[in-house]
């Protein structure tokens, strides 16, 4: 009997939670094109959030300044990154330090990239694919 009474509270929690993230899947799935819509970084910047969530970007550079996460210390390997970057077109930073244009608009952020060696090799790229 108190098992029962556990699952049945452990289900009336997690229950709206899977039916939230149901529907918010289902809302971002209802926008998204079947094929990728190419757009460059100043297109996509100008647009903001809304519009076609599939996409293939275009027109961009990686600026060097980059945030990552560890797997572990012993590993060294990075489960995540996200690295800053700028219009293709942005006027150049005077400085490696310094970003281009003044302020951070986009952020591509990748589980793909291993270290710091392969940022470019995954991540630079004429047309990128968003996932």
């Amino acid at each position: 009997m108190i098992r029962v009474g556990i699952v049945g509270i452990f289900l009336l929690v997690i229950g709206p939670m899977v039916t939230y993230l149901a529907y918010k899947d289902r809302e971002l799935a209802s926008t998204a094109s079947d094929e990728p819509e190419e757009i460059t970084l100043k297109a996509l910047i100008a647009r903001g959030a809304e519009g076609n969530p599939n996409i293939v970007l275009k027109d961009y550079v990686l600026c060097p300044n980059f945030v990552y996460q560890e797997t572990s210390r012993s590993n060294k390997r990075w489960s995540k990154v996200w690295v800053p970057i700028i219009p293709s077109d942005a006027p150049q930073a005077a400085n490696e330090d310094e970003i281009a244009g003044g302020r951070v608009q986009a952020i591509l952020f990748s589980v793909n990239v291993p270290d710091e060696f392969e940022i470019e090799p995954v991540l630079k790229r004429p047309a990128l694919r968003g996932r």
